[in-house]
């Protein structure tokens, strides 16, 4: 029997878009999910989350209209609310789908399978560039900024972001 073929053949920026991607992702995933559980926190005496994603954002979300009264101020968390389930799709196609680059190393697109598995398997096959990768990053950590600055101007319970130090 032949040894099945499993190697990636991604180049360094691939794999470091990726990568990236991945940093970016758990970094605002992190910022949130404080930013949930400092809103469950303030408003219900519970800090629990939600395990699935989308149980979360809607968790957020319905904390954030209790809290924040004001029409600007809530339309605002509710379109990053609403960001951050985008990115969150996004970020799914690439981190838990197959991706592949060409073996040749001619061309520059990775290749996603990517798939949902509820009642059916359906997969889906999708090209991406390292490059697009990077700018779906930069909108990871342009959401986690933005998230950071809004909890420190209107989320009234400390720390206002998760601590950050390096070892």
């Amino acid at each position: 029997m032949a040894k099945p073929n499993v190697d990636l053949n991604l180049n360094r920026e691939q794999l470091a878009a990726i990568g990236l991607l991945s940093a970016r992702w758990s970094f605002f995933e992190t910022e949130m999910d404080f930013t949930i559980s400092a809103l469950g926190s303030l408003m219900e005496n519970d800090q629990r989350l939600p395990q699935r994603l989308n149980e979360r954002i809607k968790r957020w979300r319905s904390l954030a209209k209790r809290l924040y009264t004001d029409t600007k101020v809530y339309e605002h968390i509710d379109d990053l609310i609403t960001r951050a389930k985008n990115l969150h799709d996004t970020r799914c196609v690439v981190l838990h789908g197959r991706c592949y680059g060409d073996p040749t190393g001619q061309r520059e697109e990775i290749s996603v399978e990517t798939h949902r598995h509820l009642a059916t398997w359906d997969v889906h096959k999708i090209s991406v560039t390292a490059k697009q990768i990077l700018g779906a990053a930069s909108k990871f950590e342009a959401a986690a900024i933005e998230l950071i600055k809004f909890n420190e101007k209107h989320l009234p319970v400390l720390p206002k972001s998760f601590p950050r130090k390096y070892p």
